[in-house]
């Protein structure tokens, strides 16, 4: 960790916020994608499955 801390002061310190926000927003975006796809997908089997 002290030669990562000492890694990043050598070029000042960034604001990780605003990455930080960026990254989550496209995490939860590529997740609910993902979720939207798997319902959709399971609806559709309910839906086509006859007894």
């Amino acid at each position: 960790m002290k030669v990562i801390n000492s890694f990043i002061t050598m070029f000042g310190k960034p604001d990780i916020g605003m990455s930080s926000l960026i990254t989550a927003l496209i995490f939860l975006i590529v997740y609910i994608g993902y979720l939207f796809a798997t319902y959709s997908g399971y609806k559709n089997i309910v839906k086509n499955t006859s007894y």
